[in-house]
């Protein structure tokens, strides 16, 4: 466990299959126009439900990948201050690509330049967002981007009885995308007078041997120091150890919660996206809750880790 309050987020961007942006990918998504998919099964009964992003021009996922990580360093070092640049950068894959070819491509595309250093990791959401914090521990500032396609996986997800179908209610939505934020430690903030979009505090991360009341562990946990959580942002999936495993937590500490029983869900936007869910869940809160909000993030990584983060949503006159 750990305190980040003096941690900010400077500069954030997700790309799903509803938008290239995060503003559009929101908007339509919440208009519900046909965001999600349906395969039909081979007796042409069952139909999964999935969402793909159709907006880029490449079709092998490395290609896919390299597309959204290019958009998304370009988006980010637009909300970059100039004082800050080249800034290092930690990039964030799906385990079957490699992380030799990725970390050629970066050395090699057109924002090197802008990039001080790099580094390509294969983590778990929640841990991914753990490893870029404590590198503001050798950097002052670090842009944070991580993507996923678990569409890429969609038949071996049907295979496992994992994905929601019209006969199957607790499964997940695979999807694909990506996020990215720039996350910078307060000296920076106080020097060069940024102005942040959110402010972390609290942050604890369980990783191994998660159960069903994983979740209402953290939530106990952070009681002990937080008297107020305020509303619930999650990327919860529908599936039962997720669903029940929220209940739960909510039976340890629901009078602390803002109306916990209508949690904020990036899982009903856009589907399960994977190890980037995490950056685009931190992305979605921060633009969709009110200013100057105390808010809580419930981490539910598909991989199996839990966490809790607590962001301020700050405003500036």
């Amino acid at each position: 466990m750990n305190n980040n309050s003096a941690r900010f987020v400077i500069g954030m961007e997700a790309m799903t299959p509803t938008g290239m942006n995060l503003d559009i990918a929101t908007t339509v998504a919440k208009a519900d126009l046909g965001r999600f998919d349906q395969k039909v099964d081979t007796d042409g009964l069952e139909r999964f439900t999935y969402a793909n992003v159709e907006y880029t021009s490449q079709t092998t996922l490395f290609d896919k990948c390299k597309e959204l990580i290019d958009n998304l360093i370009e988006s980010l070092l637009k909300q970059l201050p100039k004082a800050l640049k080249p800034i290092p950068m930690l990039v964030n894959i799906p385990d079957v690509i490699s992380v030799i070819s990725m970390s050629e491509w970066l050395s090699e595309c057109r924002h090197s330049d802008s990039i001080a250093h790099y580094e390509v990791v294969q983590q778990a959401g929640p841990s991914h967002l753990t490893t870029s914090l404590a590198k503001l521990n050798q950097f002052d500032a670090i842009m944070s981007i991580s993507v996923d396609s678990l569409v890429d996986d969609l038949s071996g997800l049907i295979d496992a009885g994992q994905v929601m179908s019209s006969s199957n209610p607790w499964g997940i939505i695979p999807s694909e995308g990506g996020a990215g934020v720039i996350l910078c430690r307060n000296n920076l903030v106080k020097t060069l007078k940024l102005k942040p979009l959110a402010q972390l505090g609290y942050f604890d991360l369980e990783v191994e041997k998660t159960t069903r009341r994983t979740m209402m562990k953290l939530v106990r946990n952070a009681s002990r120091k937080i008297k107020k959580f305020g509303p619930v942002f999650s990327d919860m999936t529908n599936l039962r150890s997720h669903t029940e495993d929220y209940g739960f937590a909510l039976g340890a500490r629901a009078e602390y919660f803002d109306n916990p029983q209508q949690p904020f869900l990036i899982n009903d936007l856009w589907g399960t996206l994977g190890r980037c869910s995490t950056l685009a869940l931190m992305a979605c809160a921060i633009q969709e809750a009110p200013d100057n909000k105390l808010m809580t993030l419930l981490m539910f990584d598909v991989q199996g880790e839990r966490a809790l983060l607590q962001l301020t949503r700050m405003t500036h006159v």
